[in-house]
């Protein structure tokens, strides 16, 4: 009896430490499931904020390195104004001497004149005293009406060739001072290409932004005037092209705000978005013309409606330049030959 209950004991145990065994393998599953499931998770998260982190650092280095060479270019035109004005001051002693020399040349034909017509109005009084009856005063009378009127003609031609003499100098110191602003205050031309292009992480997107027979991208050009959306030049990328730099740069934002967005396109989420676009561009050109103004050194209140017209020249150029910078230029010219004047 006392066997029989040792072996039930036995078997009893076995099965409850096997059914322990096999409970304690299921829940060390689950746990073991469970931290898998987290380091993935955390895995995820992680590579997510360096990603985040490492875009928001090439955000950073690329407003840095816009923000360096904004400063190299003030420093430049700061730089090309000192210059300027030092060549000013040489050219305005080089005036001056011109100036005092052609003064001091017209002192000694005047002053050699002078000493003509008082040698030849004693040499003709002496004759006329000889010849005539006249005495002395109506003589010196007669003589002296006489030179007044060739001295009057000769005194008139002298302060004509003097005046011929400033202009001629002062048109060669005008020019040699326009062509020192010139070659001070030219700087290289700021040439846009004819597209603008937007990375596309998959044609997925493309075919979505095209749409049904073409019907979204027909709706996003007529929403932009004067430009094209062109699909066909490279794989993963989308170029808008066009005359209007503006309009461009507006369907570029567009596109990518549009990338950024999940799931299929339609029209109303096309014209929300060129919408944003367009607003944020508005606000882009204000910006860009208080920072035009400050360049320029205006003290005055410039209306916004103004300034706004003034950022636009950014997307404006002739002949290659763009029409801002060249604007700039000219300023800074009128300013420096105004204070030269």
């Amino acid at each position: 009896m006392d066997i029989l209950l040792t072996v039930i004991g036995i078997i009893i145990g076995s099965a409850i430490s096997l059914v322990a065994i096999r409970i304690n393998k299921h829940y060390k599953g689950k746990i073991e499931a469970k931290q898998q499931e987290m380091i993935e998770k955390a895995k995820e998260e992680a590579t997510e904020i360096i990603a985040k982190t490492q875009a928001r650092v090439k955000e950073i280095k690329k407003s840095a390195r816009e923000e360096n060479t904004r400063i190299e270019e003030q420093l430049e035109v700061l730089k090309k104004t000192l210059e300027f004005k030092n060549g000013i001051l040489t050219k305005r002693e080089q005036r001056n001497t011109l100036i005092s020399e052609a003064y001091n040349k017209v002192k000694i034909e005047i002053r050699k004149t002078k000493e003509e017509m008082d040698n030849m109005e004693k040499e003709i009084v002496e004759k006329l005293k000889a010849k005539t009856a006249l005495d002395s005063e109506s003589a010196k009378k007669a003589i002296l009406d006489q030179f007044k009127a060739e001295s009057d003609i000769k005194k008139a031609k002298l302060v004509q060739q003097a005046e011929e003499d400033a202009q001629e100098n002062a048109m060669t110191i005008s020019k040699n001072m326009l062509k020192g602003v010139i070659q001070k205050l030219t700087s290289a031309s700021s040439v846009d290409k004819n597209s603008t292009d937007i990375k596309v992480k998959n044609d997925k997107f493309k075919g979505f932004l095209i749409g049904k027979g073409g019907s979204n991208i027909e709706f996003f050009e007529s929403l932009l005037p004067d430009t094209e959306v062109i699909f066909n030049m490279d794989p993963d990328t989308i170029y808008v092209a066009g005359l209007n730099l503006i309009n461009r740069n507006i369907g570029k934002n567009a596109i990518a705000a549009l990338q950024r967005e999940k799931g299929a396109i339609d029209h109303a989420k096309i014209k929300k978005m060129v919408d944003v676009a367009k607003n944020d561009m508005d606000k882009e050109v204000l910006k860009i013309g208080i920072e035009a103004a400050k360049r320029a050194n205006l003290k005055m209140q410039v209306p916004e409606d103004l300034l706004k017209i003034v950022g636009r020249l950014k997307y404006r150029t002739s002949f290659g330049q763009n029409v801002l910078q060249h604007s700039i230029e000219m300023a800074a010219i009128a300013a420096l030959l105004a204070a030269e004047l």
